[in-house]
């Protein structure tokens, strides 16, 4: 058991960095979503 404390904060810290980049991806996507959503909605308004 001890060890494995001894290793896990290094693993944790590796696995925030992993984490966070997956995130921003995520988000990314996500974030183009709701863009084009908005897009077509300023569009509709603008022809209207």
């Amino acid at each position: 058991r001890s060890k494995r404390r001894q290793v896990s904060p290094t693993y944790s810290r590796t696995n925030e960095r992993t984490n966070e980049r997956t995130n921003k991806r995520t988000n990314e996507r996500t974030n183009e979503r709701t863009n084009e959503r908005t897009n077509e909605r300023t569009n509709r308004s603008c022809r209207e």
